[in-house]
């Protein structure tokens, strides 16, 4: 109840920091920040899809050519020296455990060479219903590969006994509305959620002008906690705006900060950087030994 202040101490020591938080903005949005840690968290858009075909028949005929769909299973599990491997465990280790996957859970990904190109699996399940999502490696997308590969997993999910089965994605997020639409899903709904993440999963689905509303928001809660400024370096970076963006990461050296060696290699916010001598100094001093 949003408004029972007596409990907003309470919640936040409850609600994680980095929580993805789905709550009625009417009620909640003028004293969230009295609930939760999070200084920077805000509101976006979402949508949710419901698939409505009765199957998703013909994917194995389309698998492209020096191409193998590899079931999500025990067998898989094993497989590690499979690029991209590790992001799917990862996927399923937000499950309750891995048996938990095992026994209730699907997926199916798209194998080339020793590169897992795409993957779709279920983020989670209750009874009859189920939620899916897809990923497709950078290297392979507008290939058709997340299509074919949701087509496999729903028709896995429906072998399993699902009887519904959601996708949810960013309103910004064109491409995965797209393959949602594409694979016989339909719109059920647009809904609202916080988190202080950038709501963006590629480079376009927010406008130029749209980046720096984000990294001027993280600049101001960066006054407040350092951190901040790391976010606030991506969002100029996918702005466009190469000196804001590495006068951030040099903020964070100067107050001593370190992050985890991934969110630099593996962050394709910094695309644009990466070759950069500059950008690889500061790297190289913010990065966790």
């Amino acid at each position: 109840d949003p408004d029972c202040a007596s409990a907003y101490a309470e919640l936040r020591e409850v609600i994680p920091l980095y929580a993805y938080l789905l709550v009625d903005p009417q009620g909640w949005e003028g004293v969230l920040g009295q609930a939760w840690k999070n200084i920077a968290a805000r509101r976006h858009a979402r949508q949710h899809y419901v698939f409505r075909q009765s199957a998703a028949p013909g994917w194995r005929d389309r698998v492209p050519e020096g191409m193998r769909a590899v079931q999500l299973d025990a067998d898989f599990f094993n497989q590690d020296g499979l690029e991209n491997h590790g992001e799917i465990m990862d996927w399923i280790d937000s499950w309750r455990s891995r048996e938990d996957f095992l026994a209730r859970g699907v997926g199916t990904c798209l194998v080339h060479a020793n590169r897992i190109a795409a993957w779709s699996l279920m983020d989670c399940a209750l009874g009859d219903r189920c939620e899916i999502g897809v990923v497709t490696d950078r290297r392979y997308r507008r290939q058709g590969l997340g299509s074919l590969v949701v087509s496999a997993a729903v028709d896995a999910c429906l072998a399993r006994g699902y009887r519904e089965i959601g996708w949810q994605c960013l309103s910004s997020n064109a491409g995965s509305i797209a393959v949602a639409l594409r694979t016989g899903f339909v719109k059920e709904r647009d809904y609202q959620a916080f988190s202080s993440w950038l709501p963006a999963e590629s480079s376009g689905d927010l406008t130029r002008a749209e980046y720096e509303d984000w990294a001027l928001h993280y600049e101001r809660s960066s006054e407040r906690e350092t951190g901040w400024a790391f976010l606030a370096s991506e969002a100029w970076a996918e702005a466009g705006d190469t000196a804001r963006a590495l006068a951030c990461l040099g903020s964070l050296q100067d107050a001593g900060w370190k992050g985890q060696r991934e969110w630099f290699d593996h962050n394709w916010h910094f695309d644009g950087l990466r070759n950069m001598a500059e950008f690889q100094n500061l790297r190289a001093g913010l990065v966790e030994e």
